[in-house]
């Protein structure tokens, strides 16, 4: 699945659509790339997957425009694979599809990164 979701174009109608329709799917998908970049730090693929997201989840885009004083288009700019967001718009755009950017010691973050991996093992995104 990870191999499916770092191709996928940026468009997928078909995936949004299901995500709409099915708000528990788009929280597990949620969660599911959030673990994945806890696991390989692919900004790139978050960034895309954020964008499927925020199209998936209806008038996120809209509140997130809103917090950073933005046009909508912005807030699809800031998402392209092409561009990096400038860290407020990033924290906005994760609080916007609930949640949080969270700055940890490293010693911390060992103890999180074996928590992610052990949820990992126990819940995938299919």
């Amino acid at each position: 699945m990870k191999e499916q979701i770092k191709t996928m174009p940026f468009n997928d109608s078909l995936l949004i659509e299901r995500l709409r329709k099915n708000p528990k799917e788009l929280q597990k998908f949620k969660d599911y790339l959030i673990m994945e970049y806890h696991k390989d730090n692919d900004l790139e693929n978050l960034l895309s997957c954020l964008k499927i997201v925020v199209m998936s989840e209806r008038g996120a885009a809209t509140n997130i425009a809103k917090k950073n004083k933005m046009q909508r288009a912005g807030v699809y700019k800031a998402l392209n694979k092409d561009v990096r967001p400038r860290i407020d718009t990033f924290r906005n755009i994760l609080n916007g599809i609930g949640y949080d950017l969270n700055i940890v010691r490293l010693h911390d973050r060992d103890n999180i990164d074996k928590s992610i991996k052990s949820r990992s093992q126990e819940q995938r995104y299919e």
